[in-house]
């Protein structure tokens, strides 16, 4: 029997202050691919593969403001 109650993960979201030095370390350094169907969410940020998951990077002014937030 399997008591493992998580199976995958779908993204993980990580508050950056530059979404471009960000990529350069993810993309550059880690080798993630970008995944450019990303819309315009009103805020900078990228979206990575990692396998069947992905990180989304948030780069937003105020990350305790809930406003323009997922």
């Amino acid at each position: 029997m399997d008591n493992q109650l998580v199976k995958a993960i779908d993204h993980c979201s990580l508050i950056v202050a530059d979404t471009r030095k960000a990529l350069e370390f993810y993309t550059g350094i880690l080798a993630l691919e970008l995944d450019e169907s990303r819309p315009d969410l009103g805020y900078p940020g990228a979206w990575l593969r990692v396998g069947n998951s992905q990180i989304h990077l948030l780069e937003v002014d105020n990350p305790d403001s809930v406003e323009n937030r997922p």
